[in-house]
């Protein structure tokens, strides 16, 4: 509006040409810097909630460069997760599976079923952080009590990714293994992306593939636990999917993966496939 304004004093004469443009680039230099601070400072507010979850989750680990440590393998085979058949959890939703359940922590496991079948809520009630469980899952350990929820982390796509560097998502400031950095950067395809986002790449314009790569190998960095991916890969190409894949079997312990594309050889890579069928 300023401007028309201008132009329509420049056609009366009023003001040369010259001197508009000279006004609106000494607009444009005092309200751009404020409209800059002004997303600075919305950025700033949007990433506290998620500062504050990562200065709670430092405090409780002593630490957060690896992670809690799971039980070698033996004893990994010794913690039994049992399901039963019919599952009612604590929210009222109930699940249905083709059949009961066992399995440990040692082992890989697929998790498939149509959509709005309760699968993420399966994996929710495992990781016990969310306020949802049900006494048709249980826990045994022949060796001693374990706490299921403290040996899982549930990884989404929907995990955060605040302002700042792609490095900086990946490692969220802590101290990391260099070695191990760099072979999961390189497998996930992040190598050029990493050095790029160091320079001038805003974390807004990654596509939803590469920000699950990115959440995924903040989770294989940090963390030794056992984890539970909940649909990782729904918006990763088929190239980097298996590249991903194949970093999830070369874990030392188990994992649970949920996923809707994955043919039938693939299935046949996994110790068990849990099957649900809907909810009721």
């Amino acid at each position: 509006m300023p401007f028309f304004i201008g132009a329509l004093e420049v056609t009366k004469g009023l003001i040369t040409l010259s001197s508009l443009i000279v006004l609106v680039q000494l607009a444009n230099n005092l309200f751009n810097p404020i409209l800059q601070i002004t997303q600075l400072l919305a950025d700033h507010y949007s990433s506290e909630p998620i500062i504050e979850k990562i200065n709670y989750l430092k405090s409780k680990s002593s630490n957060t460069a690896s992670g809690i440590q799971l039980p070698k393998t033996d004893l990994l085979k010794n913690l039994v997760i049992n399901l039963n058949k019919n599952i009612c959890f604590s929210n009222g939703l109930r699940i249905s599976l083709d059949k009961n359940y066992n399995f440990t922590l040692a082992d890989k496991i697929l998790v498939v079923g149509p959509s709005g079948s309760g699968k993420t809520t399966l994996l929710k009630s495992l990781c016990g952080k969310y306020g949802i469980y049900s006494k048709d899952i249980c826990v045994t350990n022949k060796q001693e009590n374990s706490n299921l929820s403290s040996l899982c982390m549930y990884v989404t796509s929907d995990n955060a990714i605040f302002p700042g560097t792609i490095l900086e998502n990946i490692t969220l400031n802590n101290d990391v293994n260099i070695y191990k950095l760099k072979e999961i950067i390189n497998t996930l395809g992040l190598k050029a992306m990493v050095k790029y986002s160091c320079k001038c790449k805003s974390i807004n314009l990654l596509s939803s593939g590469e920000k699950q790569r990115i959440v995924i190998a903040r989770a294989l960095l940090l963390s030794n636990k056992y984890f539970l991916f909940d649909e990782i890969t729904s918006a990763v190409d088929r190239g980097y999917t298996e590249k991903i894949r194949k970093l999830f079997f070369s874990l030392d312990g188990g994992f649970i993966e949920v996923a809707h594309k994955i043919g039938n050889n693939e299935k046949k890579k996994y110790d068990k496939v849990i099957v649900l069928r809907g909810k009721e």
